[in-house]
Parts: C-alpha cells; sequence; structure tokens
C-alpha cells in the first residue's frame, strides 16, 4: 500500500508583501498569481550569453532616451513580476525596485525554465501592450526564437548561425553567430 503523500497549501501573498520580502531576502523570487518562487542559479554559458546580449542592446537603448537591465531588475507585467535575463523598457520609470513596460524580453532557456518560458512568460509578456519582442535564446546552439508583433499581430520564427535579428526596440540588428561565437562548450 502507498502512504499518501502531504502537499503543503501554497501560501498567496500580496505583491506589496512579496516586495517587502524580495528587499530583505538575498535570494531572488517570481512572483505568479499572487504565489512566490524561488529562482536557481544559471550556468556560465547561460550568464555569458545574456551578458552578450545586454552590451549589445544596452547602447542603442540608451541612444533612444531608453533603459536596459540585465537580471537582477523586476519587471512587473500581467499580474506578475519575472526578472527577464535582458530587458529594455521606454517608458517612465515608475519605482526604483521594478519596471512596469518592456518593448524588448529576452530570456534565455535553461532546462528548468523552459516549458514556463514558452508557455507563462510568452502569454504574459505578449498581452503587455508595450511589448514588440519576445527572445528566447538557446543556451548551447546558435538558435534564438523570435516573437515579434507586427501590425498588431505576433509571429514567431527561428533565427539561425549566419542570420541576423533585428530588433524594432532598440532598433539594432543582433548578429546570432556573434553572440555565440568563441564560447565554450
Amino acid at each position: 500500500m502507498i502512504a499518501p503523500v502531504s502537499v503543503p497549501a501554497l501560501r498567496h501573498v500580496t505583491f506589496e508583501e512579496y516586495l517587502a520580502n524580495e528587499v530583505a531576502e538575498a535570494t531572488r523570487h517570481e512572483f505568479v498569481g499572487g504565489v512566490v518562487y524561488a529562482m536557481t542559479g544559471g550556468t556560465r554559458r547561460h550568464n555569458q550569453i545574456a551578458g552578450r546580449i545586454y552590451r549589445a542592446v544596452a547602447p542603442a537603448a540608451e541612444a533612444m532616451g531608453c533603459r536596459a537591465y540585465i537580471a537582477d531588475m523586476k519587471l512587473r507585467v500581467s499580474g506578475a513580476v519575472y526578472y527577464p535575463d535582458v530587458f529594455v523598457t521606454c517608458d517612465p520609470a515608475v519605482d526604483d525596485l521594478y519596471e512596469v513596460s518592456a518593448c524588448l524580453v529576452v530570456e534565455v532557456l535553461s532546462p528548468s525554465t523552459t516549458s514556463i518560458d514558452r508557455r507563462e512568460k510568452l502569454a504574459a509578456y505578449t498581452t503587455s501592450d508595450s511589448t514588440l519582442v519576445y527572445l528566447l535564446v538557446h543556451p548551447d546552439r546558435p538558435e534564438i526564437e523570435v516573437h515579434e508583433r507586427q501590425d498588431g499581430c505576433w509571429t514567431a520564427r527561428l533565427a539561425g548561425a549566419g542570420e541576423q535579428v533585428v530588433l524594432i526596440c532598440p532598433g539594432l540588428a543582433l548578429d546570432v553567430d556573434s553572440l555565440y561565437g568563441g564560447l565554450p562548450a
């Protein structure tokens, strides 16, 4: 006979409780539907790819009067709070701890978050009026899943080796080969 397993009830918190706890904690958490989820760390390769994307988009964002962030800034969108790997916002800031809009959002995929990035975050980011581009970047091979808003509709395509991804916001082209070139296996 199999013994029943006790599953603890999820504790729901308000956004204000989440934010107060996030300021006090060393561990980062995402906030979805009133539930707080601890985040795991990334790999060296994950971090290097995110860093390369940030270094590419930050100067273009600043030239447009926008702000680019990497990893540690919260983005509050569609009732949830995430820590995108990279994002760009051009709207006025509303708080020092989080932003509420992003024209570009980038997530570098990892085994523990791929399904969340492709389903939950895709839905959240693409329902935000400000988001124009959502990139899902594969960490192990030169492949970027590009979701773009064009004429009010979302399209999706893959960009691979030898291609560029033209970003409406912040107005530049990312060279796929440059993002992955020279990275350790």
